[in-house]
Formats: C-alpha cells, structure tokens, sequence
C-alpha cells in the first residue's frame, strides 16, 4: 500500500514509482561505500550556488545541518524509504537536497566519529559570512543535488 504521504507529495503510485527508479539508478553511479552520503535540504534556487561554492553554516557541527542518506549495506541493499525520504525531505519539504559526501573515517584514526565529521568544516573569512554563517563545507565535499519534485540528480 502506497503511504498517503507519499502520495500527496509526489503523485501517483506510477509517478512515485518512477521517480525513486529514476533516483535509484542516479545515485548507483555516486554510490561509494567508502564514502558517508548526508542530505541537507534547500530551496532550488540556492543548490546550484551550493554546489559550486560550498554550503556555508551556522555551526560547526555536520550533524547539526544534515542528516545521514544511507546506512552500511550494499548499494543494492538500500531500503527504498532512503530514497522515498529524499524525494519527501522531511525539513520544510525542501524542493532540493544537496547531497554531501565525506571519506569514511580511517580506521587507524583515534579522534572520535563526530570530530573526523566535523573537521571538514572549514572557518569562513569575516568578509564571507552571511546569515550568520561562519562556516563552510566545501564544495569538494557536494556530490550535486537532487531536484526532490522530479528526482533528477545533478
């Protein structure tokens, strides 16, 4: 049974369907398991800026200003309501999610999962901060952005 949510956000069951197909088979080209994929939601307009610049944040904390996309398992092995949460992203219903992508922690670093995350934030140069934005995630660090509304990755 297709859940109402779902349905409401993105149509029919044919076009839910579709998209997440369509996802799916955007994402497998990406897809690394030596990297940890997050989500951070945001209007269209602003992805592209995003991806060519960095998403600049308050804090310096990853977790803070996205959310993990997907677990340890395969590609293959994905649930579907990782893409289904995509497609209906939960923080203001974000017409865009811009996809991040960090290296997995080395195994013979000591530093805690939490700081090797947080230290690919970098400081932003006084001049450059806006809407209370002291920080940045690089831009080597955005995979593209998924056009939640047709489920194009770019």
């Amino acid at each position: 049974m297709q859940d109402p949510e779902i349905t409401e956000t993105m149509g029919s069951n044919e076009s839910s369907t579709t998209k997440i197909d369509k996802l799916k088979t955007e994402f497998k080209s990406i897809f690394d398991r030596n990297l940890q994929f997050f989500g951070h939601g945001t209007l269209l307009d602003f992805a592209p800026q995003i991806f060519k610049e960095g998403l600049k944040v308050r804090d310096p904390d990853l977790l803070s200003t996205s959310v993990p996309l997907f677990d340890n398992k395969p590609y293959d092995k994905q649930p579907e309501e990782h893409f289904k949460r995509i497609l209906n992203w939960p923080h203001h219903n974000a017409p865009a999610v811009v996809v991040l992508a960090i290296p997995n922690m080395p195994d013979n670093l000591d530093v805690g999962i939490f700081n090797y995350l947080n230290a690919v934030l970098e400081e932003l140069e006084t001049e450059d901060t806006g809407y209370n934005a002291q920080f940045v995630i690089p831009s080597k660090y955005i995979r593209g952005y998924v056009n939640t509304k047709t489920g194009e990755f770019t």
